[in-house]
Formats: structure tokens, sequence, C-alpha cells
């Protein structure tokens, strides 16, 4: 009797150990990071608070999403600052904004590309941003950011949990 109580308690002691390793590799990280990089002088990595010393910009998009139509407002940082801050394009050549995109990956895989064009203030001027709060209420830092483009008319552009934006 002792013998199967004693084995018990190992095999319950192990499946334990296990379950706790198996749980620490599944914990999301506790605050968000954004990777820049791609063809930009300096790569940079942003975390929220990176992101919320740069100028805020507050953008109000209705559009239909997966469950009907969405309205919200949400705070974030335009991309076309985000490059700014990346030091720019590394192409010196005749209109470089117009001959080259920026790739969004979500957490998830899930990626969009934006053309440089629609996003630069001297032509299409798109305030796309990547938002760290909706309504107000800030996300969970470890959920990550959202990229937010208005004039959509769908929200298939905006990708939850951004964590890599390259440009090519």
């Amino acid at each position: 009797m002792m013998r199967r109580l004693i084995g018990f308690v190992m095999a319950a002691l192990v499946m334990a150990t296990i379950l706790a390793a198996a749980t620490a590799q599944t914990v999301p990280p506790t605050t968000a990071t954004l990777a820049f990089g791609g063809l930009v002088t300096q790569p940079k990595s942003f975390t929220l608070d990176d992101l919320q010393k740069l100028p805020a910009t507050r953008e109000t998009v209705s559009f239909m999403g997966e469950h009907g139509q969405e309205k919200a407002t949400y705070t974030g940082v335009l991309l076309w600052t985000l490059l700014d801050k990346a030091g720019g394009l590394a192409d010196s050549g005749k209109r470089p904004d117009l001959r080259h995109t920026m790739t969004v990956t979500g957490r998830d895989g899930y990626i969009v590309v934006l053309s440089l064009g629609e996003l630069d203030p001297d032509f299409g001027a798109k305030a796309a941003i990547v938002a760290y709060s909706r309504d107000g209420q800030p996300f969970d830092p470890a959920r990550g950011f959202r990229l937010v483009v208005p004039g959509d008319k769908h929200g298939g552009r905006d990708v939850r949990d951004v964590v890599i934006i390259e440009v090519k």
C-alpha cells in the first residue's frame, strides 16, 4: 500500500513538472515589441513606451469587419513617423516612396502590404497608424499593437498583434 502511494505521488510530481514546463513555454511576453526593418537606414524595435513618446495620432474608423460594422477611435503613431524614426528609406533613387512597399505582419502570420506612396504625406497622405489604444482603453501589453488603415471599406488591412514591419 505504501509503495502504491509513493508511486502515485512520484507520478503526480512528474506530471506537475511537465505541465509547468509546457505552460512556461506558452506564456506570451509581458510587453509587446514591434520590429521595424528592411530597406531602412536604421532598423529599430519599438516598445509601448517608445511609441507613446512619439507624436500621437487619433483616428476614428468605421468599416465592415468579420462580425459586421465596426466603429472605434484608435490612438497610435503614423507608419510614416515610424519610417522616419528608422532613418527613412535606404534608397536615394528617383521617388523611392513610389517604388517600395511596407509589409505588416501580425503574431499569427497574417500579412498586409501598403505602398509607401499611399502613406507619404506629400503623395497619398493616408493616416495609417500603429495603434496602442482603442476608445481610450490601452491594449493588453502582452497582445501587442494594431495596424489601423482609415478609409478602407473593409477591415482586411487592420492587423492585430503587429510584430514586424518591413520596408521592401
